[in-house]
């Protein structure tokens, strides 16, 4: 599977990266948690434990629609392990082993300077900050290296990305 990941902390830009990304003709899989919370059948600050299987559920068969081109992930399995870690939930060895190895890379987004919560972002600053890392502390403890792409421009964002995967 050719499926990077973009991911970070609430409020990194993730959604507008991926935009430019597919405005300039790659496929992107959208976020399944945003769409979730957005649907209002469950919410992860009322039940984690649903909301987190409902992620996983959706995920994997989001990602089965991957047909061997280059793809961009908003978030992947990986971040549902973080979240459940955060949220102090038993993580399933099954997910581990399933979500190693599974991206080609993980794009990890410095924080903006402005992080501004939204009708799905509920988390305070620091939560968000408590999130970026232990999303960054999970990637590596399952063996991917990411990609750490700073707060600069969507454009110069763009063009980081694509140096790094057209160097392989």
């Amino acid at each position: 599977m050719r499926l990077h990941v973009i991911t970070g902390g609430p409020g990194v830009g993730k959604t507008t990266l991926l935009q430019e990304l597919e405005k300039i003709g790659y496929p992107i899989l959208p976020e399944v948690a945003r769409d979730i919370i957005e649907e209002g059948k469950y919410h992860p600050s009322k039940d984690y434990k649903k909301f987190g299987k409902e992620v996983v559920r959706r995920q994997k068969a989001l990602e089965r629609t991957v047909n061997g081109v280059t793809t961009f992930c908003d978030r992947s399995l990986v971040d549902a392990i973080a979240y459940k870690r955060i949220y102090n939930l038993d993580v399933d060895l099954s997910r581990i082993l399933e979500a190693r190895n599974r991206y080609s890379r993980v794009f990890l987004l410095d924080s903006l300077p402005n992080y501004q919560k939204d009708d799905v972002r509920f988390e305070s600053p620091e939560f968000a900050k408590r999130i970026h890392q232990e999303i960054e502390r999970t990637y590596i403890s399952l063996g991917y290296n990411p990609i750490i792409l700073p707060p600069v421009s969507v454009d110069e964002r763009v063009s980081l990305i694509l140096r790094e995967i057209e160097s392989t």
